[in-house]
């Protein structure tokens, strides 16, 4: 058992020692290496002062130029953000020229039109003052052709008691000749006012009907014996008959029961809840 371990104990130290050349040859390789390194970093300081003499260098100027090119660099940043601001404004005052330009533009279509609206407004006057002149013009040639067809018409519903008029060419109010005397409307019955009127319309539909070269070929007239008493409803009635040989055909709505065995055609219309409008014939 001894000789096991003194035997193991010189390969122990055998082990060491080896281990310690080949760690000291590995640190003189590096050693080398680094020797080697350190002359050529030399060699390359010196080529250096070499060159850095040869091109005049200097410490000082080098820092003083140092300390200038980093103040430029602080401008240079200073004035790009100058710049930016300058463009952003600009930016903004060319968007805002647009917009002035677009407004401009609209100011003067606006005068355009105003100028075109001027321009018509003044045709339209002018118009407005032929045609006031041209009104007062007919209305002198109309005036008298009136009085003479409500003179007509009066005659045939009022079978001849009233047969004259006098129409204003201004206003187109009428008075009415009773006797020998001109009256305005105001001095006669409600009834016989409707009289006049209703010869005045029909004279006015004559005189379009003529202007027109036709005739005037039927009359509608609504409730235009409401007013009268019994003698002036059957005037009336023998006038309307007599118009309508010279119309064609009269149609007159009334309520009046009592008219109907006067006239020559009747239509009785009633409305029926469950079946509407009803027309009968009596």
């Amino acid at each position: 058992r001894n000789l096991k371990k003194r035997t193991a104990e010189g390969e122990f130290r055998t082990l060491g020692i080896e281990n310690l050349e080949s760690d000291k040859k590995r640190m003189k390789k590096k050693l080398k290496e680094k020797t080697e390194d350190i002359k050529k970093q030399k060699g390359r300081v010196k080529d250096s002062k070499s060159k850095l003499e040869k091109i005049g260098f200097d410490e000082n100027k080098h820092s003083v130029m140092r300390d200038s090119w980093d103040k430029a660099g602080d401008n240079l940043t200073v004035r790009v953000k100058d710049l930016e601001r300058h463009r952003s404004s600009v930016a903004r005052a060319s968007e805002n020229l647009k917009n002035e330009k677009e407004k401009l533009q609209e100011i003067s279509k606006l005068k355009s039109e105003i100028k075109d609206e001027e321009r018509t407004l003044q045709l339209l006057r002018t118009l407005e003052e032929r045609l006031k002149g041209f009104r007062t013009y007919l209305t002198g040639r109309i005036a008298p052709v009136l009085q003479n067809r409500t003179g007509e018409r009066l005659s045939q519903i009022t079978q001849a008691r009233y047969n004259s008029v006098h129409v204003d060419s201004n206003d187109y109010s009428i008075q009415v000749m009773d006797g020998t005397q001109l009256y305005p409307l105001e001095r006669f019955s409600g009834g016989e006012v409707d009289a006049f009127n209703l010869a005045f319309r029909l004279s006015i539909s004559d005189v379009i009907t003529e202007r027109l070269g036709s005739e005037l070929g039927m009359v509608v007239l609504d409730e235009v014996l409401g007013s009268q008493d019994y003698q002036r409803q059957t005037s009336i009635l023998q006038g309307l008959e007599n118009l309508a040989k010279n119309i064609g055909q009269v149609l007159m709505v009334t309520h009046i029961e009592g008219v109907k065995d006067q006239l020559q055609h009747v239509w009785s219309v009633n409305l029926d809840i469950e079946k509407g409008t009803q027309v009968k014939i009596l």
